[in-house]
């Protein structure tokens, strides 16, 4: 016999009754059966804050942190991030999300940053946390080093106009250089 709950999780009352070939019916016998449903699966949707990248302008706004959860519906997601928790609703199918005040957000240490997540389900059966990360970085990159390593028409340690640079700039940090970088030469 293949039982399947209509009324959800918990108790389950099922009858049972038996008829032999001449037609006669039994009492009925009645069993409360309760579901005990498999652990919940849990992910963070990532990269959070869509690059991995929490940044100065972007620590001036909330910052959302969602996922999916399979075999938890109802339940309450735990997510901590530095010590902190927060407490969100794992809807119907499965998604679920938490945001973090402008205010929390300019909390945090700079640096990397871990967020773990967790839930149990109706039948307290634990979820395997699991965590994902993101930098928070605050802090604007200096050039710390120019340096020009070759030029045509190099005279005398002067430039001429129309003359082609290669410069090497260092930065205090590793950059992502987009488009055509641009350098502007002041001569005096």
């Amino acid at each position: 016999v293949l039982f399947r709950s209509s009324s959800g999780p918990g108790g389950n009352s099922v009858s049972v009754t038996a008829t032999d070939a001449a037609g006669n019916v039994s009492d009925a016998t009645s069993q409360t059966l309760v579901l005990d449903p498999a652990n919940p699966v849990l992910s963070i949707t990532t990269p959070i804050a869509g690059d991995g990248f929490v940044n100065d302008t972007e620590d001036e706004a909330s910052l959302s942190i969602s996922g999916t959860s399979s075999g938890a519906d109802g339940s309450t997601v735990v997510v901590t991030v530095e010590g902190n928790t927060f407490n969100g609703t794992i809807a119907t199918g499965g998604a679920w999300s938490i945001a973090l005040t402008a205010a929390q957000v300019k909390a945090l240490t700079p640096g990397s940053v871990t967020v773990t997540a967790n839930a149990t389900n109706w039948a307290g059966r634990a979820a395997v946390p699991v965590s994902a990360s993101f930098l928070y970085d605050r802090t604007a990159p200096v050039v710390s080093a120019i340096a020009i390593t070759s030029a045509s028409g190099l005279q005398n340690n002067s430039l001429n106009a129309g003359d082609e640079v290669t410069a090497t700039v260092t930065m205090s940090e590793a950059v992502s250089v987009s488009g055509t970088p641009t350098l502007t030469l002041t001569i005096g």
